[in-house]
């Protein structure tokens, strides 16, 4: 996900090449992954740009990027081999690639981070536990929750990851005690996620923001009026939101279909590695759970998700 500040200068870059520029054409890969899940658009070649840059293209299937090309624009494709793959469909753009580039940019070669999450990539190994230049730090699950010091990090990391749902909901349990909050529904500041493309009101699945007040909830409908604001600070003011993943026992009280009508989110404080990709963050916890037909791939996309400083959980 481009920081507000490259995405500003990508816009830049690209008006002092005089390209031909549709409204907002930086967007983050959140929200760009969540674009490419909604219905093809046919677009008038007169608002189509004159170039597309698209990053984060291992989260592509071939369907989606074949839909991008049907467009008959140039195309220049960015992304990873080595990141996950999509959930579902197939990626096979990114296995014979027309450049590749090898050399480390965003960091110094020599952070700890690098080394960890090239050592995976390249050899299938791990870095002993240890303390590495206060850079990457792995401890046992043990050693972490029998540390208060550690443990009292959780609500302080700009983000958690986790490998699969099952545990998540602990994780956040846990932060929100250290955080001392006893309401089940977000408070205001609160980090929340969207959980639910509405192509409408512009939200997507992974968009990551905060909490911004409840207006009224309705628990015999099953429902509250929460304001959300985006990452790139966008307000979202009133949204008809479930209360489901927030009270799992309204579930039971309200037909499920007219759950699924309303806007869904979650609390944001752990997330699941796939939902991280593309994001970067400067703190991470990040507990190590890797699986699919190559591992490895799991624990290379979550060490890659900072540059700064990176706490594995193993």
């Amino acid at each position: 996900k481009a920081p507000m500040a490259l995405r500003a200068e990508i816009n830049d870059l690209l008006k002092t090449a005089r390209v031909s520029l549709p409204q907002n054409i930086a967007s983050t890969s959140v929200r760009a992954r969540g674009m490419m899940s909604f219905r093809k658009k046919e677009i008038p070649k007169s608002s189509l740009p004159t170039l597309l840059v698209v990053d984060e293209t291992s989260m592509l299937t071939d369907l989606q990027i074949a839909d991008i090309l049907s467009y008959g624009i140039p195309v220049i494709f960015l992304g990873d081999d080595f990141q996950l793959e999509p959930v579902t469909g197939v990626n096979t753009l990114l296995k014979k690639p027309d450049i590749v580039l090898t050399d480390i940019v965003r960091t110094a070669e020599d952070h700890a981070v690098v080394y960890a999450a090239t050592l995976a990539r390249e050899k299938g190994r791990f870095l002993n536990p240890g303390n590495y230049n206060n850079q990457y730090l792995s401890v046992s699950q043990e050693d972490f929750f029998s540390n208060q010091k550690m443990y009292s990090l959780m609500p302080k990391v700009d983000q958690i990851i986790w490998g699969k749902n099952n545990r998540k909901a602990e994780i956040i349990a846990e932060v929100r005690d250290q955080l001392k909050y006893d309401s089940p529904l977000p408070r205001d500041g609160e980090k929340v996620m969207c959980t639910r493309n509405n192509n409408e009101l512009g939200l997507v699945n992974g968009m990551m923001g905060t909490c911004d007040g409840i207006k009224f909830i309705s628990e015999r409908d099953g429902y509250m009026l929460m304001s959300f604001t985006d990452e790139e600070g966008r307000n979202y003011p009133h949204l008809k939101c479930s209360l489901a993943p927030f009270m799992p026992e309204i579930n039971d009280q309200v037909y499920y279909k007219k759950l699924l009508s309303y806007n869904q989110f979650t609390f944001g404080h752990a997330i699941t590695c796939h939902a991280s990709q593309g994001s970067e963050y400067d703190r991470v916890i990040l507990f190590e759970e890797p699986f699919g037909e190559n591992p490895w791939r799991w624990v290379y996309t979550g060490y890659t998700r900072t540059m700064g400083r990176l706490l594995t959980v193993y």
